[in-house]
Order: structure tokens, then C-alpha cells, then sequence
């Protein structure tokens, strides 16, 4: 069921572009590594395989795969963007700031709650912010799309809260485009 939905997400071949396959190949690596691990849904196994700590888990799911280490990286974080994308897990703000990947921030606001992400943008724009207000602003609703798994116009004042106080415990000083 899962691997239905990554192959049905209208991602625009610009961001995913390479070998077609190529993004539910690594999402069907990823869930067969997640299925490895304990728990009663893919959250409980997320949180027992320590993905959410980073990204170094990435590389050991295409150990003795005898093409180029480039291609099998990419695979892999095509897959796991696409199910980042359905929502099948909801990784840490440690991840997610540590996950140096616009596009998927940029196909987020595409391919969940579309409408209301180009509202916001809209709104960032009569408001005249400028384009880098505008486009962290937006990976911050994003980010936190993916964290709490609400579609953006549910987020609320708690989640807010959260990613404040997490910002401020873990990094020191706020987070941009929070504001």
C-alpha cells in the first residue's frame, strides 16, 4: 500500500529526476530495512532503527550493491523523501534540520496542502517579504508539516511552540522563519 502511494505522488521530474524506478526502488530499501526492526507501525520501528538521529544510516542499505556508491545514495534518498512526502513517518526537527534537502521541502509544499502553501505564498508576497523570508518561512511550515504530520493549515499554536522551544534548547537562538 505504501509503495502505492510513492508511485502515485505527481513529483515534478525536474526534482526527481534520474533512472524512472529510481525513487520506489529506495523507498521499497527503506521499508524493507524498517521492517527489520521492532515495533507495531512504521513510527515505533522509525524510532527503534535510529534513523531519526540522521542520515547515516543511508549508505548500509545498499552495502554489496555493486553500483556506483553516487546512484545507490541518491536511491535512496529519493525513496525515503517520497515516503517523508506520504507522511509514513514523522521525523525529529534534529532530522529534518539536519536533512539539507530543498527539494523535498520544496515538493512538500507542492504535494500536501498545495492550495494553502500557495496562499502563504501569495501572502508573503502582498506583505512584499522578500524572497528569503518567503522561502524559509515556507521550509519552516514545511519541516513542521513533516514533524507533526498535520497538513498546514492545522498546524497550531503548540506546534509552533514546539519547534520554538527546540530551536532554543538544541541550537541556541530561534529558528529562521518561524517569525
Amino acid at each position: 500500500d505504501v509503495l502505492a502511494l510513492v508511485s502515485q505522488l505527481p513529483l515534478p521530474a525536474h526534482v526527481w529526476h534520474g533512472i524512472p524506478g529510481a525513487r520506489l526502488d529506495g523507498a521499497r530499501r527503506v521499508l524493507e530495512w524498517l521492517e527489520s526492526m521492532p515495533g507495531e507501525g512504521w513510527q515505533d520501528r522509525w524510532l527503534a532503527s535510529d534513523a531519526y538521529e540522521g542520515l547515516g544510516w543511508v549508505d548500509q542499505l545498499t552495502v554489496g550493491d555493486p553500483r556506483s556508491e553516487r546512484y545507490k545514495h541518491n536511491e535512496v534518498m529519493r525513496g525515503l523523501a517520497a515516503l517523508l512526502i506520504c507522511r509514513l513517518v514523522q521525523p525529529s526537527y534534529a532530522f529534518l534540520f539536519d536533512y539539507k534537502a530543498a527539494t523535498l521541502f520544496t515538493a512538500v509544499q507542492a504535494n500536501v496542502s498545495a492550495e494553502v502553501f500557495a496562499q502563504l505564498r501569495a501572502a508573503a508576497s502582498h506583505r512584499a517579504m522578500t524572497g528569503d523570508q518567503t522561502r524559509m518561512s515556507l521550509t519552516t511550515l514545511a519541516k513542521m508539516v513533516l514533524h507533526t504530520g498535520k497538513d498546514v493549515d492545522r498546524l497550531a499554536a503548540e506546534d509552533f511552540l514546539e519547534l520554538h522551544a527546540w530551536s532554543l534548547r538544541e541550537t541556541g537562538r530561534k529558528t529562521t522563519g518561524i517569525h
